[in-house]
């Protein structure tokens, strides 16, 4: 540590205008502007009352678009999901009526003679 000091020291000795800004106070803060600033401190909880209540409802703004948008986004998942279901079950009852008309069309003997049979029957 010493022997970096003493390179510091020898390589760029400190001028006599840095010491005396080192030893003067630091310079006063810009004038305020005629913008407001973003945040001041409240003094009285009156104020952070009020600076809180604006906040709140800048904040609530936001999630009420938010909540519109996620609802809008539900009620087109669930017109999906319904016309889904829709198609399946038209499908599946496509698909269902399809066996049966096959089933009747290998077994035309069989349903037209089991017809025809209790046709002739007679009651006693």
């Amino acid at each position: 540590m010493q022997l970096l000091r003493e390179f510091y020291e020898h390589v760029s000795p400190p001028s006599s205008a840095a010491i005396d800004q080192e030893e003067a106070p630091p310079p006063p803060p810009p004038p305020p502007s005629h913008e407001s600033p973003r945040w001041h401190e409240p003094s009285t909880p009156q104020e952070l009352a009020m600076l809180s209540m604006g906040c709140l409802e800048k904040m609530l703004t936001i999630f009420q678009a938010r909540q519109r948008n996620s609802q809008l986004q539900t009620e087109r998942l669930e017109r999906e999901l319904a016309a889904s279901r829709l198609q399946d079950e038209n499908l599946s009852s496509s698909e269902n009526t399809n066996r049966i008309n096959h089933y009747h069309k290998e077994t035309p003997k069989l349903f037209s003679t089991t017809h025809r049979e209790s046709a002739n029957i007679t009651v006693q």
